[in-house]
């Protein structure tokens, strides 16, 4: 039975990939580089976010590194939820299981900041916990997922990690609780197919049935 689901959150329960891209352009420009478009980004989205910009930006000299940060925070700041929405039947489900008992938490490698701010902005109070990256490693280490499950009361059997991409289910077997592949996010459905290790879903409702059910 599960008493606990652990949700990732960029390309699991919200779509941020053009703030995100808005930010990553704000910082190449800094760097007198063309745009990008949201394709490129795509391909390195679930690291921490100095991961993600040196990803998005390999050349940055080490010198620089710290101001391409400063750009990339500063921007970030402004427009983390100008085009950053919940996808469609998102919020349904969730609270479909938060009234069925099961406890909701977010673990994401996004700044523990911008974790909290978006699920507070985007979801309201639904989450019980909500972590990201700057107290525990980054995923796929499992040490956040697992003070969650601490804090919970509830054991590695009990519980769930819902994400869109290898980092997500690397960190469900890390940590040693099931997995599910959301196929709407940043990697779709054959990638996580392909991956294995996680039951793979199409809709939020098919989730939070999977879930609810533990048919996994």
């Amino acid at each position: 039975m599960v008493k606990a689901a652990i949700f990732d959150l960029d390309g699991t329960i919200a779509n941020t990939l053009a703030d995100l891209t808005t930010a990553i352009n704000a910082t190449r420009k800094y760097y007198g580089l063309d745009e990008v478009d949201e394709e490129f980004i795509l391909k390195f989205v679930n690291g921490d976010t100095v991961t993600f910009i040196l990803a998005c930006i390999p050349d940055i000299p080490k010198d620089e590194i710290e101001n391409g940060v400063a750009v990339y925070k500063r921007t970030y700041s402004k427009c983390y939820l100008e085009k950053t929405k919940p996808y469609d039947g998102i919020k349904e489900s969730l609270e479909e299981l938060k009234k069925s008992g099961i406890k909701l938490a977010v673990f994401s490698n996004k700044s523990d900041e911008y974790v909290k701010m978006m699920a507070d902005e985007l979801f309201g109070g639904i989450f019980d916990i909500t972590l990201g990256s700057g107290i525990f490693p980054s995923k796929p280490a499992p040490d956040g997922a697992l003070d969650i499950l601490d804090r919970f009361g509830v054991s590695s059997d009990e519980a769930v990690y819902i994400g869109d991409s290898d980092v997500d289910i690397n960190t469900a077997k890390n940590a040693n609780i099931k997995a599910v592949g959301v196929s709407w996010g940043y990697r779709g459905r054959e990638f996580l197919e392909n991956l294995g290790g996680c039951a793979v879903v199409d809709t939020p409702d098919e989730m939070a049935a999977i879930i609810k059910c533990g048919g996994f």
